[in-house]
């Protein structure tokens, strides 16, 4: 447990009602006023991080889509040029191109 998680456990203890007559009431509000607005950082924070996965996640995957597009333009040129060629090699291309295509429904 870090030195802050500790610090707030102590803090929490003291806003208890038996500690109100030792550090004063106006002390236990105002360190519950502090823990409040911790507890609110915290959770802001947790969105935070979860909207920047998101649209880490979102990035990610727009240019997966676009090299996957850019690959396929690729493949599909190839392939015309090695079947007006009369070429073997545009069996190969073709089934590359077919194995990309059904990745890219998949998504």
């Amino acid at each position: 447990m870090s030195n802050i998680e500790n610090d707030i456990k102590r803090c929490e203890k003291l806003t208890e009602p038996q500690n109100a007559n030792w550090i004063g009431i106006s002390n236990q509000k105002a360190i519950a006023g502090v823990l409040a607005r911790i507890k609110e950082l915290e959770e802001e924070n947790k969105r935070k991080d979860m909207f920047v996965k998101m649209a880490k996640e979102v990035i990610e995957n727009s240019i997966l889509k676009q090299k996957l597009k850019d690959k396929l333009e690729e493949l599909k040129k190839e392939y015309i040029k090695e079947l007006e060629n009369n070429s073997t090699k545009a069996f190969i291309l073709k089934c590359q191109i077919t194995i990309l295509e059904e990745l890219r429904e998949e998504k």
